[in-house]
């Protein structure tokens, strides 16, 4: 796996990663832009690696195409954990989401999350602590914080830490074990 890594990183100092259906909702296009404003100024280069497929890739991809973004499209289950291994953050720039189950998996692969504000899944995210809650309306916000995570290797693996921690919580096992006894304490008629 690490030599998969090494061919990934290669060129780059600092990987994100993003996964969604290529669709508006799923601010696939915001992500890009966060992307570009991160290298254009920045001494540090910014790789995003997309999972996902949908009908906006081809023009995701062809306006993206001067970026270091990798759109490698659909994979199956058991493939996905390998990308959250190599990558250094996470970033859902969905418009809204009721949830976003995908941030629990970030979270479970110990990845500091960068989650917009309006995402049901940015209750889990604590800033400096598992992530960063940032705001689409102002992309600076993540670039902020992802240069911040950049500059402060510290930080990453406290953050790596504490999202480890934290998956053993939100896991579907423990979130089930925790509404049978929310159910029981407030429904139980015996």
């Amino acid at each position: 796996m690490k030599q998969l890594k090494d061919e990934y990183n290669s060129n780059t100092h600092f990987t994100l990663l993003t996964s969604g259906a290529l669709i508006e909702r799923k601010g696939i296009d915001l992500t890009i832009k966060i992307v570009e404003l991160l290298n254009k100024e920045s001494e540090n280069t910014y790789q995003l690696l997309v999972l996902g497929d949908g009908p906006l890739k081809k023009s995701l991809h062809e306006w993206s195409r001067e970026l270091p973004i990798n759109f490698l499209g659909f994979k199956q289950k058991e493939e996905i954990p390998y990308y959250f291994c190599i990558a250094d953050a996470f970033l859902f720039c969905s418009r809204y989401d009721g949830w976003g189950l995908v941030i629990n998996e970030a979270i479970s692969a110990g990845l500091p999350c960068l989650v917009n504000k309006d995402v049901g899944s940015s209750e889990l995210i604590e800033n400096h602590v598992n992530g960063f809650i940032c705001d689409n309306e102002n992309l600076l916000s993540y670039v902020n914080a992802i240069e911040m995570l950049c500059k402060d290797k510290a930080l990453i693996e406290s953050i790596r830490t504490n999202n480890l921690q934290l998956s053993d919580q939100i896991c579907s096992v423990s979130m089930a074990d925790q509404l049978n006894q929310f159910l029981r304490e407030n429904f139980n008629n015996s």
